[in-house]
């Protein structure tokens, strides 16, 4: 492949079904996410292209992010850049100083706290999984598609799961990345992630087809 980090990590199909399987009872979603932190890091090359971050569930319960590059996400892939665990304990967005503006996928830091807070209040993360129930029991992430500017202002990464209130008081998931420049110390907040669904993006997301969830 083109990018620098090659995809040479076998994906784990029982962390991405056990997720699956287990988001379709609304009571085991709520106690996942609450017993569940809401960050996870890796690390990029600057310019990478844009990534898939699949949601998974190991046996102990614990989520996990599996990251796959979206130009390789096919039927026949079997491997990934990484397999990330999320750790238990919830964080905030700590008080930074970024850059403004990287790209057109730059966020205020108040918007990216306002939405990471959200997803920390079980109260308000309870209305987005009854809205996904709402809506019929297949609603809840499964993964999101990260476009590739948001990796371009450094290459140590920290994803953050929030909640943007949306149209129609309806709750909308995001990956929050925040870039970290380890030689000039740099730091700033992007936000242009498609969470799946109700997005199905514009690369195939060929491990849900390989595992016929999609």
């Amino acid at each position: 492949m083109s990018n620098g980090n090659q995809a040479s990590i076998a994906i784990n199909d029982d962390l991405i079904l056990r997720w699956y399987n287990d988001r379709k009872g609304q009571s085991e979603v709520n106690s996942i996410l609450n017993g569940a932190g809401n960050t996870f890091s890796f690390s990029q090359e600057l310019y990478a292209g844009d990534l898939h971050l699949y949601i998974g569930l190991n046996e102990s319960g614990q989520l996990s992010v599996t990251e796959i590059y979206a130009e390789t996400d096919t039927v026949q892939n079997m491997n990934c850049l990484s397999i990330n665990t999320v750790p238990s304990q919830k964080q905030e967005i700590g008080d930074i100083d970024p850059v403004y503006p990287v790209n057109a996928d730059s966020i205020e830091l108040s918007t990216a706290k306002n939405w990471v807070s959200n997803w920390m209040d079980d109260e308000i993360r309870a209305k987005y999984i009854q809205q996904c129930f709402d809506e019929g029991n297949d609603s809840v992430l499964m993964a999101f598609e990260v476009h590739k500017m948001d990796f371009d202002n450094g290459t140590v990464h920290t994803g953050y799961l929030g909640l943007e209130l949306g149209e129609d008081d309806k709750y909308v998931p995001h990956v929050i990345v925040l870039n970290e420049n380890p030689e000039n110390g740099s730091v700033n907040l992007e936000d242009m992630t498609r969470c799946v669904p109700p997005y199905w993006g514009t690369n195939d997301f060929g491990m849900l087809k390989r595992l016929n969830i999609q």
